[in-house]
């Protein structure tokens, strides 16, 4: 082991190691851009996603509940990409600040060496090749350390913690040539006019010795135990594999919202969505909302398109511009495109309600009474509506929602319709004086027989039996 001896040059081992690590460094700050306009971007595509599939709803006559399930799981997305800049986010730019940091440490320190020589090697190098006396260190040696602009740099993937574990240990070797004039290893005494103790650099991982050279041969400290290297090298990993995920597919067309609906990943993906949007309790298990989902979307299990993801692709909105009416497919819209669209939608259901409910109520001697043709149209209409919220809007139905879960469904509601104006016939009332006309007919027969049996009474039986021929006719 080489005596520490005033004049010593740095190994350039030592010098590569260091500058190799400064070049990953700087580009630590690139690497938390790219996921941030990555994360951006991913937001964006969600809203426009959530927005594309509002719009399919406000217009769409089977798939409003699926449209409006898929644009809840979106927006659930986008709230969480949307909080990771206070988490995961803040990390990394934290990080890359303090790998930066340690990049232009190491920066000075080194070019300082490299520079405080001569240019004729037995003047006094201060960077030497290893154990080579008067031998120059490769200008590539130190390539790593060069003043760079970082604005221009490119992602690096470099797990930091484990790199600055690697680099600054007590093992990497400090000194190349040896009894050399460097000027900046001379004795920290009569150099530097420093009574006693060392001179530190980079805190205390060089260390020059009083009586000048590298006070213990090696990096004196491992990068756990210095301030500008403990947070990289005690944390950056964590960060290092957030950065490191891949994103979901920036474009969330028809294509990208179908792959979750795939067999495989509707259940896990939907699972939490469709608990609250249908308010289980308790909620269901993935493998429940797998089946829940299969039917609500139409999925068939080889993986192909979804039923409702065939009708989304297929549907089209016609856009108006300022010369004419292009007809666009809905999931290729803009957001002012989308805005129009949903625009000129509303107001057609706002033109239909109010002519609903300026509409007159119904003639009175059309009443829906049960058994006739009427009551049973009426309950056929009911019938054809499977979405709750057009059942109960209906002014004659009402959503059964006191049977089980299968026998769900849409009925007729007398007591509404009457309230609404549509006149309804009580049913029971109708039995009543069916049933009262029939006790007249059995008493009539009863008197028949009765008075048959009187021979004497012929003339009176006559009479009667026209009287009572009269009586039934009423009826």
């Amino acid at each position: 082991v080489h005596a520490v001896t005033a004049g010593d040059a740095l190994n350039s081992a030592a010098a590569q190691k260091t500058c190799d690590f400064s070049a990953k460094a700087k580009k630590a700050a690139a690497r938390a851009a790219t996921k941030l306009a990555g994360t951006a971007s991913y937001v964006k595509a969600i809203n426009v996603a959530t927005a594309r599939l509002t719009a399919y709803a406000v217009k769409s006559q089977g798939w409003v509940t699926q449209a409006l399930i898929l644009a809840a799981y979106l927006q659930g997305e986008g709230d969480r990409r949307v909080t990771e800049p206070t988490s995961k986010m803040t990390a990394a730019v934290k990080a890359a600040g303090q790998v930066s940091y340690a990049s232009g440490r190491v920066d000075e320190v080194i070019l300082l060496l490299k520079n405080a020589q001569h240019r004729t090697p037995s003047s006094g190098l201060c960077l030497s090749q290893t154990k080579q006396a008067n031998s120059a260190a490769a200008e590539t040696v130190t390539a790593g350390c060069k003043s760079t602009d970082l604005t221009q740099e490119i992602a690096d993937e470099t797990d930091f913690e484990q790199e600055a574990k690697q680099v600054f240990t007590t093992s990497t070797e400090l000194t190349g040539g040896a009894n050399g004039n460097c000027a900046l290893t001379a004795a920290v005494l009569t150099a530097y006019k420093k009574d006693t103790g060392n001179m530190l650099l980079l805190e205390g991982l060089i260390e020059i010795a009083n009586t000048g050279g590298f006070a213990t041969n090696n990096i004196e400290k491992a990068a756990t135990e210095t301030d500008i290297l403990k947070p990289i090298a005690s944390s950056y990993t964590a960060t290092h594999n957030y950065l490191s995920a891949t994103d979901t597919a920036q474009t969330l067309d028809a294509d990208g919202l179908e792959k979750l609906l795939k067999p495989d990943a509707v259940g896990r993906k939907l699972k939490d969505t469709i608990n609250s949007f249908y308010q289980y309790k308790p909620a269901k298990e993935e493998n429940d909302i797998k089946k829940i989902a299969t039917e609500l979307f139409k999925i068939p299990a080889d993986g192909s398109d979804s039923g409702f993801i065939k009708a989304l692709k297929q549907a089209k909105a016609r856009v108006p511009t300022r010369d004419q009416a292009d007809l666009q497919l809905t999931i290729q819209l803009s957001y002012q495109q989308l805005a129009r669209e949903e625009a000129k939608a509303l107001q057609s259901l706002n033109k239909k309600a109010n002519k609903k409910a300026n509409k007159k109520a119904p003639d009175c001697s059309n009443e829906v009474s049960e058994g006739s043709e009427a009551y049973k149209k009426a309950e056929e209409t009911c019938n054809k509506l499977k979405e709750a919220a057009a059942c109960n809007a209906n002014p004659i139905c009402s959503y059964n929602t006191t049977e089980s879960e299968e026998n769900k469904k849409c009925k007729f509601d007398a007591k509404k319709a009457t309230s609404n104006g549509v006149p309804v016939a009580q049913a029971q009332k109708k039995k009543q004086i069916l049933l009262q006309r029939g006790v007249q007919n059995i008493k009539i027969k009863q008197t028949v027989k009765r008075r048959m049996r009187d021979k004497n009474l012929v003339k009176k039986l006559i009479v009667d039996g026209l009287r009572i021929n009269a009586k039934i006719l009423l009826f």
